[in-house]
């Protein structure tokens, strides 16, 4: 016989339930949540006008500085910094009360949480015109005071109750879908090489994840009870592209349309990586650091990349060139229909703030660099510098180049060339190379690496691409750090930041030697070496210090 529920609980419940549909409907008392999305990332009012607001009682904010993600984040889900606690403002945070944490945990009593009671809509317009919160009492004054109208304050309101209100798709209570992309047009050897890698990773992150899964109803600390709901087995999905590149995004789609994934994780071209840039930008998908030697250079939140490829060397040398400014004119040397010549452009327009004077010399094709094309080009041109954007086949043709012919000094992109291929080089061509190199050098890099490589060999994957394997073993590991953090939130935007948040700690490095992010921020090496060639094979020696931030 099953059990009867009085009628007054029951009642009670059913009453809650209508309250609660009611509360994260997408629209509200005449609020419009898509314009109320605008207040809160873009700090544009529903006239178009700019958002207008003051901080620590006089200092006025205005557009984009006064959107209130700029603190609370896209997320909803806030930040700090230092002493600073910007608390979460998604609807069902304010629409709930808050809670204390045990007095054990608050080991600084000044940044736990206060009760208060739960929000109502006219208490939250409050605190955000007046800072009065749902207890009367004044907020911080690190919080700005919006005077916003009654319909900008209707449509802020229902947009904060559809604010992370669910789990982002790709995710169920028992496991997380990732995918990763992988063109086609990559080496067959290096795609196998990341799948190696990628599956012993997945299958230790689920072997763990088994037994942490047998703790959650198991009664322990307030913080762990909550860590432990985070956790889910992870499902990785390998997607391919191939063909034309404006044919990739169409087949993103039918493969997400397949199966929805939380993120896309890792990935690697041997073309470009704009249809992928768009594709999850399009569809609020982080996208989280791939390995493309020319990614977009322009920023969107959904992409992190671990460096600018390419567009970080072209800086790098535009910078280091430019206190030389006098020694031009340079000649820059480049295939056309190659990354190089994507390259080229972004060193040239680097090169426009300073005094240097850049001359540009395509290559077709189909036309051989051999010591004779170079001879000849170096008998008309008589450059002081050459700067070559080329790959390591195309500049063995300088080893018969007679010393007398060639420029004082060659400069040349580390990501483009092989190291070991220019270390065979005869010495009088050797010495006159400068190379920009982002990566931790190579002298250092079994000591830098040292915890990935022994983590690889123990799961018995081969080292076939040591680079490639590292980052993809950096990217899975920031993707779990994340997601570990993420509690019962399991927004997207909310990953992406907490990855922002705690790069700077991570103990796992890449093959790159400092990474760091901060809001908003999508490249994490920010830096790159000048290095000249040695006599030791594989082996770089950094001029005047070598690092250069452009």
């Amino acid at each position: 016989m099953s059990e009867r529920i009085p009628f007054w609980p029951l009642l009670r419940r059913l009453v809650a339930l209508f309250v609660l549909g009611t509360l994260w409907g997408v629209s509200h008392a005449g609020g419009d949540a898509a314009l109320g999305e605008r207040i809160y990332l873009e700090g544009v009012l529903a006239s178009g006008n700019p958002v207008e607001a003051t901080v620590h009682g006089a200092i006025p904010l205005r557009g984009k500085d006064a959107a209130c993600s700029t603190c609370h984040r896209r997320s909803g889900f806030g930040t700090s910094e230092g002493r600073t606690v910007v608390r979460p403002i998604s609807g069902k945070y304010l629409y709930t009360p808050a809670e204390a944490p045990p007095v054990q945990l608050q080991a600084d009593p000044a940044r736990s949480p206060r009760m208060r009671p739960a929000y109502t809509d006219e208490s939250l317009l409050r605190v955000i015109r007046e800072g009065i919160d749902a207890s009367h009492r004044r907020v911080d004054d690190h919080m700005p005071r919006y005077p916003l109208s009654d319909e900008d304050g209707q449509h802020l309101v229902a947009y904060l109750k559809t604010l992370s209100a669910e789990h982002s798709p790709g995710v169920d209570d028992k496991e997380i879908q990732l995918a990763t992309i992988i063109h086609r047009g990559v080496a067959p050897e290096t795609q196998e090489a990341i799948r190696a890698t990628m599956d012993a990773f997945i299958r230790v992150k689920n072997g763990d994840t088994r037994g942490e899964l047998t703790k959650r109803p198991v009664k322990g600390s307030w913080v762990m009870a909550r860590t432990f709901k985070a956790y889910r087995a992870w499902r990785l999905h390998y997607w391919y592209v191939d063909g034309p590149e404006e044919t990739w995004e169409s087949q993103l789609e039918q493969q997400y349309r397949q199966q929805p994934v939380f993120a896309v994780v890792g990935g690697i071209s041997a073309a470009g990586w704009q249809p992928v840039h768009d594709f999850c930008a399009k569809n609020r998908i982080p996208c989280l650091f791939p390995s493309v030697a020319l990614p977009p250079q322009g920023s969107d939140f959904y992409s992190i990349y671990l460096s600018r490829g390419l567009g970080l060397e072209a800086g790098a040398m535009a910078s280091f060139l430019g206190q030389e400014a006098g020694r031009t004119p340079l000649l820059q040397l480049y295939r056309e229909g190659t990354p190089g010549a994507s390259v080229a452009k972004l060193f040239r327009e680097a090169a426009a703030s300073t005094q240097m004077q850049v001359k540009d010399h395509p290559v077709d094709p189909g036309v051989a660099l051999d010591a004779a094309y170079y001879r000849n080009l170096l008998g008309h041109d008589r450059p002081q510098g050459l700067v070559l954007w080329l790959e390591a086949p195309d500049l063995l043709g300088l080893r018969d180049v007679e010393p007398d012919r060639l420029p004082e000094h060659i400069y040349l992109s580390g990501t483009l060339a092989d190291i070991s291929v220019l270390s065979g080089l005869p010495p009088a061509l050797r010495d006159r190379i400068r190379l920009t190199y982002p990566y931790d050098l190579p002298q250092r890099r079994q000591q830098h690496l040292s915890r990935t490589l022994l983590w690889l060999k123990s799961q018995g994957v081969a080292l076939t691409n040591v680079p490639e394997q590292a980052d993809t073993v950096f990217a899975l590991s920031q993707t779990g750090e994340g997601i570990m953090h993420i509690e019962i939130n399991f927004s997207r935007e909310y990953l992406i930041e907490l990855i922002e948040h705690g790069l700077e700690r991570t103990l796992t490095p890449s093959s790159y030697p400092r990474v760091s992010l901060g809001p908003d921020q999508r490249f994490a090496a920010k830096g790159c070496y000048i290095a000249k060639l040695t006599d030791k094979p594989d082996y770089l020696e950094p001029i005047d210090g070598g690092w250069i931030v452009p």
